[in-house]
């Protein structure tokens, strides 16, 4: 069993030294390390460079424009050669024995996903604020989709610097027939395992920096088009994985709140999408809100500083 480690990166710099030493530290060695470089105009690349001039593990380096991270890990996909494919992002890191845990858990293992807790770092206070959120406190096979995602929305069963996936899965599953530029990782997850299972390990590996302005998601939620274009990957799914209404309800009280950001055209695009999914109560208030949307966001920035951090449904770690 042998892994190829896929890093989507994108402006960098800050962080990719350290993401890079943590998979050089692995206590199992990856095949080969494959980063996809989505455009970056920062010095990313150079330090990708001296990093792999001081080791003998192979570095493939592919390009692509501005794909964000969920186009961009389907391109490192392409070019991966392992047994396995670890998915790692350019502001992420792992603990040494993070593709030591994976090889323990899936070796002679039916199941095509290994999916694992995480630490979440914030760069605001600069530590673990938060871990995964788990009901179960030993690693658990054969997780069929419709579990996974029951898990999904009560504990948020997505960490990507935590998933592995077999090589020969990701083949066979092909391509999506959408462009989806960020946020797929609950869509690439839900296809990998239709008709297969998972693995889930309730200890954390990897490292999740969080509160980071410049992460892929972040640069991909700047219009409509891509703010939604994952929500409208899911409703097409909605059948197929039997997609609760719970989780559109949910995620289109967020988008109409994300869309008050929006000038009018906009706004309306994304109530237009997500309107049917809203609680009456809810079509009330942001009927309202959109008649002056500054006072909304104002009212809104004052009720989340009242609230303060909010990291449900992870574990919180408190500071010192």
């Amino acid at each position: 069993m042998n892994f190829s480690v896929v890093i989507p990166c994108y402006n960098a710099e800050r962080w990719i030294e350290q993401t890079l030493t943590s998979v050089l530290a692995q206590t199992v060695p990856p095949l080969e390390i494959v980063i996809v470089n989505d455009g970056c105009t920062d010095r990313s690349l150079t330090l990708i460079e001296q990093i792999r001039q001081q080791t003998p593990i192979p570095f493939i380096v592919i390009n692509t424009n501005r794909l964000g991270g969920g186009g961009a890990r389907y391109a490192g996909i392409d070019a991966s050669q392992g047994d396995w494919v670890a998915f790692l992002d350019s502001d992420d890191w792992w603990e040494p024995n993070h593709l030591e845990r994976i090889q323990a858990a899936m070796e002679n293992s039916t199941d095509v996903v290994y999916l694992a807790a995480a630490k979440h770092f914030s760069i605001n206070v600069n530590r673990v604020v938060s871990l995964s959120a788990s009901p179960f406190q030993d690693v658990q096979k054969h997780i069929d989709h419709h579990t996974y995602f029951q898990l999904y929305q009560k504990y948020g069963f997505i960490e990507i610097s935590s998933m592995a996936m077999q090589r020969q899965r990701l083949l066979a599953m092909g391509r999506p027939d959408h462009h989806l530029p960020c946020n797929g990782d609950i869509e690439l997850s839900l296809r990998a395992i239709h008709g297969h299972s998972l693995t889930y390990d309730p200890v954390p590996s990897s490292y999740y920096r969080c509160n980071n302005p410049e992460s892929l998601s972040r640069q991909f939620t700047q219009s409509a088009e891509k703010l939604t274009s994952y929500f409208k990957v899911m409703v097409s799914f909605k059948d197929l994985y039997n997609i609760p209404d719970s989780f559109f309800q949910q995620n289109a009280q967020t988008l109409a709140s994300k869309a008050m950001h929006f000038n009018g055209a906009s706004r309306q695009e994304v109530f237009q999408l997500v309107w049917s999914y809203l609680s009456k109560s809810n079509q009330i208030i942001f009927t309202a809100a959109s008649l002056f949307p500054p006072a909304y966001l104002w009212l809104n920035h004052i009720r989340n500083k009242v609230r303060g951090p909010q990291y449900a449904p992870r574990q919180v770690v408190e500071g010192d």
